[in-house]
């Protein structure tokens, strides 16, 4: 008998995926900023908040767990167009603090469960940029 090869739990490389709509549910919100700002040359006018996948999650999770800072604002967003959020711009803390409340509004309604657990203490407090004193 010819030994088989182990199946792989990951997809090949070149198959492309994509997630279907479900109806009367986004995996994307855009956020207008009512009072928009530059940051570091870039003009800021809102955010795409979007769900996470799960290689996503997961590195979320590995950085928390080696202690690194993680902003899940920032893990959660782009700029509109899908450009990066350029890093920092959430800790910064430049953006006015309603359109800052209405983004974390929005990131924490797309939060996956599994982050809401590890992160429950530090997102009731408000501070999504730090990681709590011990992740799971």
């Amino acid at each position: 008998m010819a030994e088989q090869e182990p199946m792989s739990s990951s997809p090949e490389p070149h198959v492309k995926a994509a997630f279907l709509p479900v109806e009367g549910r986004a995996r994307t919100q855009a956020v207008s900023l009512e009072w928009p700002f530059t940051y570091g040359g870039a003009e800021i006018t809102g955010f795409e908040v979007h769900r996470l996948t799960v290689s996503q999650v997961e590195a979320v999770m590995e950085a928390l767990k080696s202690g690194a800072e993680v902003s899940i604002c920032e893990a959660m967003t782009t700029l509109p167009g899908g450009e990066p959020v350029p890093p920092g711009l959430f800790a910064a803390g430049v953006m006015d603090d309603d359109d800052d409340r209405r983004v974390f509004e929005v990131v924490q309604s797309f939060l996956p469960q599994r982050l809401r657990r590890v992160l429950g203490s530090t997102l009731l407090s408000g501070d999504a940029t730090s990681p709590p004193s011990q992740a799971d």
